[in-house]
């Protein structure tokens, strides 16, 4: 945990919210610095917040918050455009506050997904296979594969993920990539691993020298799109959640990992292979899960497990998951466990960012349009 000093949150969107919430419980000061749209900044719990989504802009904030509290400053990431911002733009600002959770090492090496995948395989983390340019070139791979555009900030015209059954597919894809501006060297393409969203697993939570402090296991059981969760039920099967230790411990324990992280997993429907598919060193989106386990005791904090089954929702992006065709039908979702309900953003000491969302909708929307008719 940091010490005392002013904390500033980068990304205020409904990780770094849940964040800053967790924060203010430790009495700290916390500014936020993130987008025009992001939900965070009606939060009650920040002294002050800067829109921005530039490097000048956020040196600005910075030293003007500087200016204003005669304090050290740490901060938290907690958004991928602000990671690449400031490893791509600034590293510098990574000394000039401290950000010792996880490091500017560690945030280096998970940036890098290819570094990241082969330091990964070192340790015996295991990870899909790879395809190379070459392979791409020759069509040799072992369909279905997926494709996974490289892009950490501002919005994609490509899908998260897209999943490749034949070789006509993959021209096509190619074909639409050229057209939208990649180049094939910013497509990570991988062996894709079978089965529907209940095989898609999440474990996160806040660790200390690779221990974890708090940590969840939970099914990624609807998604919109692909790969960002809206609806998570919580693992409370003892063997399934030590097969996903197996599958991370490695990785926490070579690096003494502190801070933050979040696995993204899938097992094979038919083999029962566990796979790291990405690994997030930063608050996740559905982090609110850890709600209800720290009512008495922040995310920062040891305490006891509560031995209650949680389910978190995100209703916004819930009404419209019934685009994702490997969504697990609410049907199967009360099978794979009911629990506590946690409604993503509600806190009744901080009311006003969920009653924001109609706002933060037409503002999204708005930008969204004017992305698509060239307008800034």
């Amino acid at each position: 945990m940091l010490a005392e000093k002013v904390i500033i949150v980068f990304g205020m969107g409904p990780a770094g919210l849940f964040l800053a919430r967790q924060l203010n419980k430790e009495n700290k000061i916390i500014y936020g610095i993130g987008k025009p749209d992001d939900i965070g900044r009606y939060s009650n719990v920040l002294k002050g917040y800067y829109a921005t989504e530039t490097i000048g802009g956020v040196e600005e904030a910075i030293n003007e918050i500087s200016r204003q509290e005669n304090l050290s400053i740490g901060g938290y990431i907690c958004s991928d455009q602000y990671l690449t911002m400031f490893l791509e733009e600034n590293p510098n600002l990574f000394k000039s506050i401290d950000m010792s959770e996880p490091g500017t090492e560690v945030f280096e090496l998970i940036f890098d997904k290819e570094k990241l995948i082969n330091y990964c395989e070192k340790i015996g983390v295991q990870f899909p296979a790879i395809y190379s340019e070459r392979d791409i070139d020759c069509n040799n791979v072992d369909y279905p594969i997926a494709a996974k555009p490289n892009i950490k900030r501002g919005h994609s015209p490509l899908k998260k993920i897209r999943v490749i059954n034949n070789q006509r597919e993959l021209t096509s894809f190619l074909n639409e990539a050229k057209n939208a501006g990649y180049k094939i060297d910013e497509i990570l393409f991988q062996k894709y691993i079978n089965g529907d969203n209940r095989w898609e697993y999440g474990y996160g939570g806040y660790f200390k020298d690779g221990t974890p402090i708090t940590e969840v296991f939970f099914v990624q059981a609807r998604q919109y799109p692909q790969g960002v969760s809206c609806y998570t039920i919580e693992i409370v099967d003892d063997v399934l959640r030590n097969e996903i230790r197996n599958a991370t411990a490695r990785f926490l324990r070579e690096i003494k990992y502190t801070g933050f992280l979040q696995f993204d997993l899938k097992q094979d429907e038919f083999t029962r292979q566990i796979y790291v598919l990405d690994i997030n060193p930063r608050p996740w989106g559905s982090i609110a899960i850890l709600t209800p386990k720290c009512v008495d005791a922040s995310v920062f904090r040891e305490k006891k497990d509560t031995g209650k089954r949680c389910c978190w929702h995100f209703p916004l992006k819930e009404a419209v998951s019934f685009r994702n065709t490997k969504n697990v039908s609410y049907k199967e979702c009360q099978k794979i466990g009911r629990g506590i309900s946690v409604i993503d953003l509600f806190d009744k000491k901080d009311v006003k960012p969920f009653f924001a969302q109609p706002i933060i909708a037409i503002r999204k929307i708005a930008i969204k349009v004017c992305m698509k008719k060239g307008i800034r």
